[in-house]
């Protein structure tokens, strides 16, 4: 168990190397309504965190006056710098004629969400957590700082229901403690300094870092540095020596589609072209040539058209 104390402006000022002597915790008013610091909260807060004293930040509210999410965003700009461990409470014990628990919730919601999931304690006296179903802040994973005055640090055995514990008790209103004067509220804190932190903030961890892809290698071709090609003659040497490389199969020279004929294989199974077909160009003419084979062309007429004449003589 440890024993501290909730501290704010009434306190005046703190004798912090003297207090973190005898106390093992510190709970901090930061902020209270919409818009107001508590005078003393930045001092407090830098004492604090310089002597190493476990601490607490608080807000106390004004319900009738204000909206949960107004109430929870001035506090979280109070409170914005919190470190590894800092825990943070909702004092509710203002009179409030609507739904309790609703703006209670809706206030620690707010809070959760904006440091990363944390989960303040709320601060209730036995009378507010007798009077109202607070199952719902229960469900949600928001513990207990309960005000039950036993004036005895050691006597902690109450009812916490709907809760299974209390987290923290205020015990007293009337505690006296070196290094503040002249009284000051006492609280109990069940458990030690590292679970008194696992109600704190949580910084983030890094992302692990995400390794660079390497781009893909190109694919090289294979070169055959093999001096034994293949051959169109029977009797190629090895069998790999059959398969065409990058350096043994010798590209074929460009020819005009129109002259190349289907390739054909070869003996070693290498597909090539064929040889181009040349087109044979037609003989020359003279005109002598031209003449000659008219005059042909025209006897042959005559000569069948007398052929003709003596069929039809005969008739």
């Amino acid at each position: 168990m440890l024993v501290g104390d909730d501290i704010s402006q009434f306190q005046g000022q703190i004798d912090w190397d003297t207090y973190k002597d005898n106390s093992n915790f510190a709970i901090i008013r930061a902020t209270f309504g919409n818009g107001y610091f508590d005078q003393w909260f930045a001092h407090n807060r830098d004492e604090a965190r310089r002597v190493g004293l476990p601490i607490a930040f608080y807000h106390y509210s004004y319900p009738e006056y204000n909206s949960p999410e107004d109430e929870a965003a001035w506090f979280c700009k109070a409170v914005y710098d919190l470190k590894q461990g800092e825990v943070l409470c909702l004092d509710f014990e203002e009179a409030y004629a609507g739904d309790k628990v609703d703006w209670c919730k809706r206030f620690l919601d707010y809070v959760s969400n904006h440091f990363n999931g944390i989960k303040p304690l709320l601060y209730l006296n036995n009378a507010l957590r007798i009077g109202n179903n607070w199952g719902s802040v229960k469900s949600a994973g928001y513990g207990l700082w309960l005000a039950d005055y036993t004036y005895d640090p050691q006597k902690s055995q109450f009812p916490a229901d709907p809760w299974d514990f209390v987290a923290i008790q205020q015990w007293t209103n009337q505690e006296s403690v070196k290094g503040i004067g002249p009284v000051v509220d006492g609280d109990a804190f069940f458990g030690d300094a590292t679970a008194f932190k696992k109600y704190g903030y949580q910084i983030p961890a890094p992302s692990p870092a995400v390794a660079p892809v390497q781009p893909a290698q190109p694919i090289q071709p294979i070169v055959n540095t093999s001096t034994n090609t293949p051959t169109t003659g029977q009797g190629s040497t090895q069998a790999s020596d059959n398969v065409p490389t990058v350096s043994s199969v010798s590209t074929p020279a460009v020819v005009p589609s129109a002259v190349i004929s289907s390739p054909i294989a070869t003996s070693s199974g290498i597909i090539a072209p064929r040889s181009p077909i040349v087109p044979v160009a037609p003989p020359v003419l003279t005109q002598n040539d031209k003449i000659t084979r008219l005059m042909a062309t025209q006897n042959s007429w005559l000569i069948k058209l007398i052929g003709i004449i003596k069929i039809l003589l005969n008739f």
